[in-house]
């Protein structure tokens, strides 16, 4: 944000729009070809899950952005930490 400027956030909110509204556009196409059998498949998948999906989405990803800080340091000689 204090580097950016209009095209950044264009380029990376399109981005941004597109994870958020791709799996209702894929599930919704999905279902429309392949009826109830993607119903069935997509309760199995979800019932897959060791937790439920955003939370599990948002653990790996808080995970991996503490990996990344912690890793900055030997990877580039520079901490980002103050």
């Amino acid at each position: 944000m204090p580097n950016g400027d209009l095209a950044h956030v264009i380029l990376f909110g399109t981005f941004t729009g597109f994870a958020l509204l791709g799996r209702r556009l894929i599930d919704r196409r999905k279902r429309r070809e392949m009826g109830k059998d993607w119903d069935a498949l997509a309760a199995k998948v979800k019932g897959a899950a060791p937790l439920p999906l955003p939370l599990l989405r948002l653990v790996t990803g808080l995970a991996l952005y503490l990996l990344l800080i912690a890793a900055h340091p030997l990877l580039f000689g520079v901490s980002p930490l103050p």
